[in-house]
């Protein structure tokens, strides 16, 4: 790395801020200079140190915006990051800011749910947080917000409710596909990619499988409750009665059939029989 690219790289890191087109210009440099990988996050670090304490939390983004866009085409910088991110993620966390915490906290799910990195390597990270937060309340808490700590969470229930959370946006972008543009659900998909650590690599599809089954439990639980028989019938008249059948000749067809399907309500009582049948049947086995 000459001179000059090493001005040109701080002179990026010093102006970054929180702003995503901030975060994806710094970015793009360092994914177009990713044969420099090395030499780019041993800087990263040496200004991560010197920036101030409310631009730590814009140096983590940066790196979130890294990893997930290298993760096949430059996977060194998930490597090369991961030796300097504890002292990282715990230095921000002494940030005394509930803003800034709960936004670290956050970003530890979000590696979490595209599986940046290992499980176990992220509660170390939350642990470092929670012991650095703590320190820093300690010894000046008359800064300290009062408020509970954003780190005081399990990785399994935050995952369980992001999975909840995406269902429920995704059932509602089906409900109503005209207010969702081509754009946008391009976004939605772009933001979960699916990724695997070595060790989730290694496991067979089938016990991936069960692992992500576990994470779901809860929204597959929900009954599903049958028609009622008085439903049935309703649309079963409804049929009969609209307009495709309104004409002579459906309707002279109709009244060919045998009376337990041409008539609705001997149709409800076949159906009600066969119910019982199968509810009996049913009882028998269990």
């Amino acid at each position: 790395m000459d001179g000059i690219f090493e001005q040109t790289s701080i002179n990026r890191l010093r102006s970054l801020n929180h702003t995503q087109k901030s975060i994806e210009k710094a970015s793009q440099f360092f994914i177009k200079n990713r044969h420099l990988a090395p030499e780019l996050v041993k800087l990263w670090y040496k200004e991560f140190h010197t920036a101030p304490a409310e631009q730590k939390l814009a140096f983590l983004h940066l790196v979130n915006d890294v990893l997930v866009n290298t993760m096949e085409k430059a996977p060194q910088f998930v490597q090369l990051f991961e030796p300097v991110l504890p002292l990282a993620f715990g230095e921000t966390a002494k940030v005394q800011s509930h803003q800034i915490r709960s936004g670290v906290a956050h970003l530890l799910v979000v590696w979490a749910d595209r599986r940046i990195y290992p499980r176990n390597f992220l509660r170390r990270l939350r642990v470092e947080c929670q012991r650095s937060a703590s320190q820093a309340d300690n010894e000046n808490p008359t800064k300290a917000s009062g408020e509970p700590s954003p780190f005081d969470f399990s990785f399994t229930a935050a995952l369980l409710s992001t999975a909840a959370a995406k269902s429920s946006k995704l059932q509602y972008q089906q409900r109503t596909p005209s207010l969702i543009s081509p754009s946008t659900e391009s976004v939605v998909v772009a933001a979960t990619p699916t990724k695997f650590s070595p060790r989730e690599s290694s496991l067979s599809p089938g016990a991936r499988l069960r692992e992500e089954m576990q994470h779901h439990d809860i929204l597959l639980s929900a009954p599903v409750k049958p028609p009622e028989t008085i439903e049935l019938v309703k649309k079963l008249d409804a049929l009969q009665n609209s307009a495709p059948s309104a004409n002579v000749v459906t309707r002279q067809r109709i009244s060919e059939f045998p009376v337990e399907v041409s008539n609705p309500e001997e149709a409800a009582k076949l159906i009600a029989q066969g119910i019982g049948k199968l509810f009996l049947l049913y009882r028998s086995f269990s």
